[in-house]
């Protein structure tokens, strides 16, 4: 979950361009999962999701309401592709903290498969 001060958690999801993340058309606003804490310095993991069928982890929309500002509002997948972003974006593209606890230990186990 976003802490003031500039510290995001592992499990925290951001709304960011496509175009700050390298994503083919870079015309729209892309969620993407923060897979390790990091601070407002540097570069930040992240892994974009998308609405769209194929490749990935499914991952269901969260609930209406679980926390303001939520931009996860349908069904996707979360592709499997660490990304790279400036993490001074992150502050003002949080979105939520995923609600799945597990979330993020199964993409962890996920990328350690051969």
């Amino acid at each position: 979950m976003f802490q003031l001060g500039g510290s995001f958690h592992a499990g925290d999801w951001f709304g960011l361009p496509e175009a700050a993340i390298g994503w083919p058309g870079g015309k729209q606003t892309r969620r993407c999962l923060l897979l390790e804490d990091c601070s407002s310095a540097g570069l930040a993991q992240i892994f974009p999701r998308t609405t769209k069928s194929g490749g990935g982890l499914l991952h269901k929309s969260h609930p209406p309401g679980h926390e303001p500002g939520c931009l996860l509002d349908r069904d996707g997948h979360i592709r499997l592709v660490r990304l790279s972003v400036d993490s001074s974006r992150l502050p003002s593209a949080f979105s939520c903290a995923d609600p799945d606890k597990n979330l993020v230990a199964r993409l962890r186990s996920m990328r350690q498969r051969p």
